[in-house]
């Protein structure tokens, strides 16, 4: 029964929105989806490099030339090209020039203007052909310093401006709503627990900022980031930089959460993912070498930290009988198993479906830790909110439900070594006659009475700085930076306060004060303050009992 009330709401949640989803299905109503006009593809194209021609090439396709060297592909146009079209060709890592009758109509050589060298990006090239072209020769040079990427063609496609520019969104933007899911994931986790301020434990943490350096690579991959910005650096490089830095909190998170052993092996692979970063940045800047070259050694280093961490997890979950190695065990995977494929299809010179089969294994990696990092977070807070609640009963007078004498001794020894205070003056204070309340009202009205007055200690001093109470009957208050005026007057109050509450009760309530200053926290000293403060007490004790004559007094 108490199971089916615990997940009652979840039910609840997952049955409407079925039924909500059915509604959707049953009654869709007219297809307002926006579709884009008819756009066609250039097949027949003539290839040539510096070794051979080729007639009738479809594309896509690779065709092997060699790196720094000019390829082409030619075709005369036709009919379709009577009226202005947009043609649309993305270059991977490859310049792109195009002629219409040996005019050039458009370049991007990437030609580096600074000092260091930036990365060149893959990118989309979008090209106005004029009206009237029809039966003109279009000539397309590419060239690539990557070996790979040399006679590597995509499809060169032509429409309207909106119908390419529609076709690509369409293709592509669907992905960016799981780049986004991840993001708001990582951004979720990284919040979370600085909300929680959870100092122990920073698993979820690490997940967090896992999930939003994999949406960052995501995102360079998904084509779409020219869509958003047109940093040449940015595009051609956050994709080697992220997958550079993405593994470090993920072997930090191992490391805290998942290992009981072996934490220096996570520690020195970060420490190698954080070098490799470093170095990759430096050889590409001083042009020794390109990011893409050198990506080579980081795939090698993230396969090797996920075989390293299957095996370490294998030997928690089996040998030393660990559970969270053995959940960690299971998600990572089904990460390995999508990036080997990942993997296995880059080094096939597959470049079409980049990072599709790691977003995938991201995606349920990131949600299976991150479930599992929030149950640790959750059980980390309840026992750190247990914590809390016993430090705060350790502080705390039951009857009163002010600070106790264990709170008011902790107070006064961080005197010796606090800073910024100019002075404190301490105000002790003592019940009288609650022996007398004791023993003709009965233990219930002393408490009452106990009660009371730290209520009115609390109302009148309160205010001013910190209240205790120390003992049976007496009670602390601790002031910084006093001030003369403002004690008196609370003073005053305190009194005024002590004659209301004794008009509705039987017997008579009598607080004597005493006070003491240290005004040169240089000297501070817990003990001379306090006595001075008590003997003052003391005297006001005498006086009061003086004053009333013959009363007996606690």
């Amino acid at each position: 029964m108490k199971a089916i009330k615990k997940y009652a709401f979840i039910f609840i949640v997952f049955f409407a929105a079925i039924i909500i989803l059915l509604l959707f299905l049953l009654f869709p109503g007219k297809n307002l989806r926006l579709y884009p006009d008819k756009i066609s593809s250039l097949q027949d194209v003539q290839f040539s490099n510096t070794e051979k021609t080729i007639e009738h090439v479809q594309l896509p396709t690779k065709i092997p030339s060699a790196k720094n060297k000019t390829f082409t592909i030619q075709k005369v146009l036709g009919s379709d090209f009577e009226i202005e079209k947009t043609l649309c060709v993305r270059s991977s890592l490859q310049t792109i020039r195009l002629l219409l009758d040996g005019k050039e109509l458009y370049n991007q050589d990437f030609k580096n203007q600074y000092p260091v060298k930036i990365p060149i990006a893959s990118m989309w090239n979008i090209i106005q052909i004029p009206s009237g072209s029809e039966n003109k020769l279009l000539t397309i040079e590419f060239s690539s310093p990557y070996q790979d990427f040399s006679g590597y063609l995509n499809p060169v496609l032509y429409g309207s401006k909106d119908s390419v520019v529609t076709y690509i969104v369409h293709k592509y933007a669907p992905g960016l709503l799981i780049i986004l899911f991840l993001f708001i994931i990582g951004i979720c986790c990284v919040i979370l627990p600085l909300a929680l301020k959870n100092k122990e434990d920073h698993s979820l943490l690490y997940i967090g900022l896992f999930a939003v350096f994999i949406s960052f690579w995501m995102l360079s991959e998904s084509r779409m980031l020219q869509f958003m910005l047109g940093n040449q650096f940015f595009m051609g490089g956050i994709s080697y930089i992220s997958l550079s830095i993405f593994p470090i909190p993920m072997l930090l998170h191992i490391r805290e959460a998942v290992t009981s052993r072996y934490q220096r092996i996570y520690t020195a692979f970060s420490v190698l993912f954080a070098i490799n970063l470093v170095a990759d940045i430096s050889l590409q800047l001083f042009n020794i070498n390109d990011f893409f070259n050198t990506v080579i050694c980081t795939h090698i280093l993230i396969l090797t930290t996920m075989i390293v961490s299957i095996i370490l997890c294998i030997l928690e979950s089996f040998k030393y009988r660990n559970q969270e190695a053995t959940k960690f065990l299971i998600s990572i995977s089904i990460l390995f198993a999508f990036s080997f494929i990942e993997f296995f299809n880059f080094f096939c010179g597959d470049y079409n479906d980049t990072s599709f089969y790691l977003k995938i294994g991201f995606t349920l990696y990131i949600c299976l830790i991150g479930a599992t990092a929030i149950k640790r977070l959750k059980k980390v807070f309840l026992q750190s909110e247990e914590a809390r609640f016993y430090e705060r009963l350790a502080n705390i007078d039951i009857l009163t439900e002010g600070k106790n004498r264990y709170a008011f001794e902790s107070t006064m020894e961080s005197y010796y070594v606090a800073t910024g205070i100019q002075s404190v003056q301490l105000i002790i204070m003592d019940l009288n006659e609650l022996k007398h309340i004791n023993d003709k009202y009965g233990h219930k009205e002393g408490d009452c009475a106990i009660k009371t007055s730290f209520d009115c200690v609390l109302q009148t001093f309160g205010h001013l700085g910190t209240c205790y109470r120390i003992g049976g009957d007496e009670f602390a208050c601790i002031i910084e930076n006093h001030s003369t005026e403002e004690y008196n007057l609370a003073l005053e109050q305190l009194y005024r306060k002590i004659e209301e509450a004794n008009r509705s009760l039987e017997y008579k309530i009598r607080i004597a004060v005493g006070q003491a200053t240290c005004t040169n926290m240089e000297e501070f000293n817990f003990k001379t303050l306090f006595e001075n403060a008590d003997n003052q007490m003391y005297q006001n004790k005498r006086l009061q009992k003086f004053e009333i004559g013959n009363l007996e007094y606690s």
